[in-house]
């Protein structure tokens, strides 16, 4: 599982874009799960669909299953950080790592 919180870096012109992009693609085009969290208000959006969405924030989910395909939970300021409804699987291979995932927001589904 890949979880992205992004950065100024990640969203401006330039050499931090670049890399993020490339590393974005690498994990879209893989089997893992990836939540990209951009809480920044600043910066270039790097959401390629659905531009004109009204938001602050956002949050994209896609699960490893349906890449390159993925759902866009957008929030205002005043709201909660929404509960994404997708499963997402994830082989723990240890009971540390079942500990660490235990308080997950979304739909966390864990398999021995």
């Amino acid at each position: 599982m890949a979880i992205e919180i992004l950065s100024p870096i990640n969203k401006n012109a330039g050499e931090g874009r670049i890399q993020y992009e490339k590393k974005r693609q690498h994990i879209l085009s893989s089997y893992t799960n990836f939540v990209e969290i951009d809480l920044l208000r600043q910066g270039n959006s790097m959401i390629t669909l659905n531009q004109n969405i009204e938001r602050d924030y956002c949050i994209l989910v896609s699960p490893s299953n349906q890449h390159p395909q993925a759902s866009l939970y957008a929030f205002k300021i005043q709201d909660m950080i929404p509960v994404f409804t997708e499963k997402l699987r994830f082989k723990a291979s240890s009971l540390k790592e079942k500990k660490a995932v235990k308080g997950w927001r979304g739909n966390l589904a864990i398999s021995n």
